[in-house]
Parts: C-alpha cells; sequence; structure tokens
C-alpha cells in the first residue's frame, strides 16, 4: 500500500490543487507526504495485528509493484482529465503580490486582542515577533536559530548574529551597553537569497531567551536526540520545529473566537510592522520639528517619511524602493482622508440640516 501510493503523492496527486484544478502540484514531504505514509505503516500493522490481514510485511515483486504503480498513476491521469473538462474545477490562482497600498492593516487593538487570543506560549510569541520585526513566515521557521551559547555550549564555527540565521549570542541579550540597540541584530535569508539584517527590540531578544531555556526546554523533555540538537527556536506540543500549518491554525481559532470578519493571518502582521515604523517615525520627526500631525499636509507627511522609507526597505528586504512606498503613500493618504472628509461633511451639513427641518415641519403639520 505504502509503495504503491507513496509516489503518488510525492507527484502531487493528493493535492488540494489537483482535486480543485487536475493539475498535480508538488507537497510538502515533512508535513503532508511522511505523516500519511506513517499512518498506512501503522494502520497495516493494527490490521495485521487484529488478524484482519496476513504478511502485511512481505514485499511483493518488483514486476508486480510496477504493474500495480502504473496503474495507479493512469488512474490519477484520468481523474486529473476529468475534472480539467468537468467545467466544475477552480482555475489555477496567479500569484500576484499583494500591493500594500490596497490593505488595512489590523490596529494596535486589533493585534493585541489577537495575540491575547492565542495558546500562551509559542504562538504568542510567533506572532509577536512576526509583528515587532516585519518578517516573512518562512523567514521566522527557516532562519530563527538558537546560538549555542544560549544553551551554554561553545561552538566557534557558530556567532550568534553574525553566522546566518542564528539569533544574537548571550551577552548580547544580557548587554546594558548604551548601543545595545545596534547589537541586536540578526541575519536573515529572505527571498531570492537576499541576505539582509533584521534589528530586533531588545526586550523582545531576552523573550524570546526566556522562551528557549524554558518553554522549549520543556517541550524537548523526554523527546529524542534528534529532536534535541535541533536549532529552529520555536517548537510545537510535539518538540518538533513548527510549520505553517501551525501557525495557521492557531490563527484561524484564535480569528473564530474573536468572531472577526476581516481575519488576521501572519501577512497581515507584516504590513501592520511596516504602517506602524513609518507612523513612528513621522511623528517623531513632526516632533523634533515642531509640526502639529493634525494640520500636516501630504507633502510633509511624504518628506518626513522618506528617511522612514530608506530603513523600512532595508528591514522589510523590499528589492523594490516603489513597493515600500505605498506603505508611506497608504499612511499619508488615510490621514489626508479623514482630514478632508471631515471638512467636506462640514460644507454640506448645512444643506442636510435645512432638508431635515423641512422634512420635520411637514410631518408636524401633517399630526395637526
Amino acid at each position: 500500500m505504502v509503495e504503491l501510493y507513496e509516489e503518488a503523492l510525492l507527484s502531487g496527486y493528493w493535492s488540494r490543487d489537483f482535486w480543485l484544478t487536475g493539475q498535480p502540484s508538488p507537497l510538502a514531504f515533512r508535513s503532508t507526504v511522511k505523516p500519511r505514509v506513517d499512518e498506512a505503516i501503522l494502520a497495516g500493522m493494527w490490521l495485521q495485528k487484529a488478524g484482519y490481514i496476513a504478511d502485511f510485511e512481505e514485499s511483493p515483486g518488483d514486476a508486480v509493484i510496477a504493474r500495480e504503480r502504473a496503474l495507479v498513476k493512469q488512474s490519477f491521469e484520468a481523474i486529473g482529465e476529468q475534472l480539467q473538462v468537468s467545467g466544475l474545477v477552480i482555475a489555477q490562482k496567479t500569484q500576484v503580490r499583494q500591493d500594500p497600498g490596497t490593505v488595512l492593516p489590523p490596529s494596535d487593538k486589533d493585534i493585541k486582542q489577537l495575540i491575547a487570543t492565542l495558546p500562551e506560549g509559542t504562538m504568542q510569541l510567533v506572532a509577536l515577533s512576526l509583528y515587532e520585526l516585519g518578517l516573512r513566515v518562512f523567514e521566522l521557521l527557516e532562519q530563527m536559530k538558537i546560538p549555542p551559547s544560549w544553551l551554554g555550549n561553545v561552538d566557534r564555527s557558530i556567532i550568534g548574529g553574525q553566522t546566518l540565521g542564528y539569533l544574537p549570542d548571550l551577552d548580547v541579550v544580557f548587554s546594558n551597553a548604551s548601543d545595545i540597540e545596534k547589537r541586536c541584530k540578526w541575519r536573515v535569508k529572505g527571498k531570492s537569497g537576499k541576505i539582509r539584517w533584521v534589528m530586533i527590540p531588545p526586550k523582545l531578544l531576552r523573550l524570546l531567551w526566556k522562551y528557549a531555556v524554558a518553554t522549549r526546554r520543556a517541550l524537548l523533555k523526554g523527546k529524542p536526540p534528534e529532536l534535541r540538537s535541533k536549532h529552529e527556536l520555536f517548537l510545537n506540543k510535539r518538540g518538533q520545529p513548527i510549520h505553517y500549518d501551525n501557525i495557521s491554525l492557531a490563527l484561524r481559532r484564535a480569528n473564530d473566537t474573536l468572531h472577526r470578519q476581516e481575519r488576521i493571518t501572519a501577512h497581515p502582521l507584516r504590513h501592520a510592522y511596516a504602517c506602524k515604523f513609518i507612523e513612528v517615525c513621522i511623528l517623531e520627526d513632526f516632533a523634533n520639528a515642531g509640526v502639529d500631525p493634525k494640520t500636516a499636509s501630504y507633502e510633509q507627511f511624504m518628506r518626513s517619511g522618506e528617511g522612514a522609507i530608506v530603513v523600512l526597505q532595508a528591514n522589510l528586504g523590499h528589492a523594490e524602493r516603489e513597493m515600500t512606498m505605498r506603505y508611506l503613500q497608504q499612511l499619508a493618504g488615510r490621514e489626508m482622508a479623514f482630514r478632508y472628509q471631515n471638512a467636506f461633511n462640514g460644507e454640506v451639513d448645512a444643506l442636510t440640516e435645512d432638508v431635515s427641518r423641512r422634512t420635520s415641519s411637514k410631518r408636524d403639520r401633517a399630526a395637526a
């Protein structure tokens, strides 16, 4: 059973996209293929133990396996053709990069509620890290690693903060130096292999260390050595490095609990980080220049935000400046929209009030 269908799994015939479009798509081996293969083996062992089948461990001949594999493949190919001609399939989605200028990011209150609703421990800290660092999910999953110094080990081949993917060393975590913000940095490989520095707030870095030596250690208690030797920071309840599906499920349940119509998923936390970063930078510049943000012009917002864009582009790992600029345009446009709408409302209120008075007067005469 395993040998027959493993190839179908690896080919992508059991993917969600296949049953929607008829087109096979690759599966994630660790999260999709391996658990099902393991489950099939356990099921076969149970069936044999219960007396329902015999000779489960006996392998059929190579010729039999080859023939049956060909039949399985032929069957799935036929299903794919039927799906494509049935008219019931959903066209494959084109991967279009989401324009941040069209996305309204979650507010500070929304994010606070979401994090408070998530399970304590791993998931709360994952959401906090995505928001405070503006990370892509795969960067957090694959790049956030524990340096040996956090575990009391000496490994000169790995220098925390300098070696790609490893968080700063322990001496940085507990440093009280005046330049601590400059030392709390972490090298990350983003999209297209682009490497950048991510600046970590010192308090968040200490919280990550506390998670590593307390929560993470508890999750690994009694687990096999191969799990304890892994360097990924965030683990699930089984002591394994968390997967995207773990994060997605936790966020979905939190949104359901909060009865949110506009869902907060992982990527909007990155948008929220970008907008918040620009907003804080502009308000800081306005305060230093004595500018009232309530009366600042669109040009003043854009001019003040130019410096923030330079830093934010590097922080987000954007290859094109235009992509980062859209966050600034969104913020400036939002502030202007409220102000101009209020001015417009004040201008037309007199007309609305006049219609309201005439309507009330007519109703009073009819009642009399």
